[in-house]
């Protein structure tokens, strides 16, 4: 038996209390009933969980003008394609992508201010929560402005993506973010010395890995991980 986790894995062995591939912890299904009489009104669970479907449909939006990014970018520079109509629809996926996570959010606070322990099990069958789909609008949103080379804010919603439900994903996306910082007047290691501040971005980010590895060694990302410290800083043992 396996169960299936919001990041999409599904081949977790069903004895395994976290996901082999994010780190979340295993779900608990609460087993909420959603027939509703048309006629009736909605219970504040089941308005809740209303709420909850509604935050969920705004990131999956968010994740679909994103991807549409990506696809769009793959003709930058063909001149094949007309070049200003191709940016001008990845500006506006972009900004629909980002509009679509703060408003995932705001329907959240509803949820919230009636109840925090409410979830749905999608169409796919993966269990969600307020803390799922906060934290993957939160990262949703870092992963915005990786793509933007805004590092900075980025790692500030990948850390508010760990916060709202701690994941392995988040951790090595900082250790990414850190790593793609520039070292100087524009960094945000601007304060020190360029010899200083390489150094403490290294450390940084070995740190930031060896944490990754520590959270779930066994996974792909604690894999990829490992890998990277041994090619890229010559460590071999996370623990020291």
């Amino acid at each position: 038996m396996s169960w299936k986790c919001v990041c999409k894995e599904v081949n977790n062995p069903d004895n395994s209390d976290i996901c082999i591939n994010c780190g979340r912890k295993k779900p608990k299904y609460l087993g909420v009933k959603l027939d509703i009489n048309i006629t009736d009104n909605m219970t504040e669970k089941q308005k809740a969980i209303w709420y909850l479907m509604i935050s969920y449909n705004y990131l999956h939006k968010s994740e679909e003008n994103r991807k549409s990014v990506g696809e769009l970018s793959q003709y930058l520079g063909n001149q094949n394609y007309n070049q200003v109509e191709i940016e001008s629809k990845i500006r506006n996926f972009k900004k629909k992508s980002e509009d679509n996570c703060f408003s995932c959010l705001n329907i959240l606070e509803k949820v919230s201010a009636i109840s925090e322990d409410v979830q749905f099990e999608d169409t796919n069958g993966f269990i969600q929560s307020v803390p799922s789909i906060k934290s993957d609008c939160y990262f949703e949103l870092g992963s915005i402005y990786f793509d933007k080379k805004e590092y900075e804010k980025a790692i500030e919603y990948y850390n508010q993506s760990y916060d709202a439900d701690p994941n392995q994903v988040s951790i090595y996306n900082i250790a990414m973010a850190t790593s793609n910082q520039s070292v100087g007047e524009d960094g945000l290691f601007k304060k020190k010395k360029r010899e200083e501040g390489e150094k403490i971005k290294e450390e940084s980010v070995i740190e930031l890995l060896k944490k990754t590895i520590k959270y779930s060694p066994y996974s792909s990302i604690g894999i990829k991980s490992g890998i990277m410290l041994m090619d890229r800083y010559k460590i071999f043992d996370y623990e020291k």
